[in-house]
């Protein structure tokens, strides 16, 4: 992660509750970032169902869009949603967000 984030220091790390667990995430607080990931089961019905009319952002699974700077990509039947925050503005949290979530589709 301190690498994806340009060196950022990982000053704690939240992880979800196992295997067995119907969501999965883990969440970074790192020095200027903070960075979650979480994963989840969806259909292709429910994955546009409260917000049809966003801008898909190409390249990245079956569809995804932003909501701010919180990222929701569905990939066959897996949510992936990633949430960025940093202090250099929208731009950037947009950025982490597609790179943490390229890294994570290509591990699906």
């Amino acid at each position: 992660m301190s690498t994806l984030t340009g060196g950022k220091s990982i000053l704690s790390v939240d992880p979800d509750l196992g295997p067995n667990a119907s969501v999965r995430y883990c969440q970074w607080q790192l020095a200027g970032a903070r960075l979650a990931i979480q994963l989840s089961p969806t259909t292709e019905e429910r994955f546009r169902q409260d917000h049809p009319a966003k801008p898909q952002v190409p390249g990245l699974g079956d569809d995804a869009y932003f909501l701010s700077n919180h990222l929701l990509i569905r990939k066959a039947r897996i949510q992936v949603g990633v949430y960025a925050g940093t202090t250099q503005g929208t731009d950037a949290d947009r950025d982490l967000a597609t790179r943490a979530a390229a890294m994570v589709l290509g591990r699906l």
